[in-house]
């Protein structure tokens, strides 16, 4: 099984199409920043290969939130069980340095790599 998790930050915003005039008038552009954590499940063992040889997965499963990376943890645990988590032969979990998310993993996941 495989587990890869990242976050990142979007922006939403108040005012859209009135840059410019809010510029003009000296304003400041209002806008809010959000984390936004999300992960993606599959098993090696439902791969599929294209006519032309590309291999691809043929089922997947998502997680992601807006609430913190504790909701992401639950959401992606239970994707993960869903989707054969006890059942594997070994977990693999890719991430960026975060330790957050590094966090997470070894939470949920203690026996992957």
């Amino acid at each position: 099984m495989v587990i890869e998790i990242d976050a990142w930050n979007i922006r939403e915003r108040d005012c859209w199409g009135e840059t410019e005039e809010l510029i003009k008038k000296g304003l400041e552009i209002p806008s809010r920043w959000h984390w936004v954590f999300t992960g993606t499940v599959f098993r090696l063992d439902q791969r599929g290969k294209s006519l032309s040889g590309r291999p691809f997965i043929t089922e997947r499963g998502y997680a992601a939130t807006r609430q913190g990376v504790e909701a992401l943890e639950k959401q992606l645990y239970a994707e993960a069980l869903q989707r054969g988590l006890l059942k594997a032969e070994s977990v693999l979990v890719i991430a960026d340095g975060a330790i957050r998310i590094w966090n997470l993993a070894e939470n949920r996941f203690k026996q992957a790599t």
